[in-house]
């Protein structure tokens, strides 16, 4: 990325501040188009970050540019602390030059993020930001337009002198998704390590840091999960079931699905229409009774009946 020239671009721009949201609760689940470019900036807790469809994994302090139009998907199961600031950005052309640099860069659009090395004093600019914000002053939200320039700087300044770093990717999320993509085919560790760019043993140890078990018995799991679906719907031979999962063959995909229910696919499929079986008598019975009360009623309200 070229920092250098998307410094000279922000010098050159044009911005108005559209929002300032600030949020500091527990289990937040968003998810959303961006209608303006924006900046994200996680300044505490955990949380799984989806920006246009790659996933990010947030343990501290982070700092995220966003592009208009783009998805964002923000879920945190306990308490997580964030700012979102929206604006609307334009390059004033002196020349040739900087519209060559505009077109190329498209520096409110492209996605980026940092991870800073002083997450303090980037923390008081926007702390100071946000409570002039919501002061509704015309004059204080003069200010906060100064100081999202400061704030833009002060990123820069980071990822330029080398002190703060791109936050990596989340790999172990990224696998996870490549997996259920390819729940129909075999699983390779070392082409899927390769594609993300790192051992396998790195890979080994990421996944199951992160979801308990191994990529192998992970999908083996989702493997399982969708055959007791097919079996459910009850429209598929088992045969047919097998071969879509991948399986060698249906005596290895019984064998495999017996091990993890303790039933075979055929007593799984049978005792599950045994019970939806069970339960439509039991509703029709129920349905009757009713309809038998209901029926009493009415000739009771009728005189039909003594008290």
């Amino acid at each position: 990325m070229n920092y250098d020239a998307y410094m000279l671009l922000w010098q050159n721009a044009y911005v108005q501040m559209k929002h300032l949201d600030y949020i500091n609760k527990s289990k937040v689940q968003v998810s959303k188009v961006l209608t303006n470019s924006s900046f994200l900036i996680i300044t505490a807790g955990e949380a799984q970050i989806i920006i246009d469809e790659q996933p990010y994994y947030v343990q501290r302090f982070s700092i995220f540019h966003i592009g208009k139009s783009q998805c964002l998907q923000i879920t945190a199961q306990h308490s997580v602390s964030y700012f979102l600031i929206r604006y609307e950005g334009d390059v004033i052309y002196k020349d040739a030059f900087m519209q060559h640099l505009q077109m190329q860069y498209q520096p409110f659009q492209i996605n980026f993020s940092c991870v800073p090395a002083n997450p303090i004093a980037i923390h008081n600019i926007l702390q100071d930001m946000y409570s002039k914000w919501i002061s509704g002053s015309i004059q204080e939200h003069f200010s906060v337009k100064a100081s999202l320039y400061e704030f833009v700087y002060r990123v820069f300044q980071e990822l330029v002198d080398g002190q703060g770093n791109p936050h990596e990717m989340d790999k172990a999320e990224v696998a996870r998704l490549y997996i259920h993509q390819h729940l129909h085919q075999p699983l390779s560790i070392q082409s899927l390590a390769d594609t993300l760019h790192i051992s396998t043993r790195h890979l080994l140890r990421i996944f199951k840091a992160r979801y308990g078990v191994g990529p192998q018995i992970y999908l083996q799991q989702l493997k399982i999960e969708q055959a007791q679906q097919y079996l459910v719907e009850n429209q598929f031979g088992i045969k047919e079931i097998a071969i879509s999962l991948g399986y060698e063959d249906e005596y290895y995909f019984s064998r495999a699905f017996k091990k993890a229910t303790n039933m075979a696919p055929s007593n799984f499929r049978l005792k599950y229409t045994s019970y939806m079986s069970e339960m439509a008598i039991t509703n029709e019975n129920h349905f009757q009774y009713n309809e038998n009360q209901l029926a009493q009623a009415n000739r009771f309200e009728n005189g039909e009946m003594k008290s």
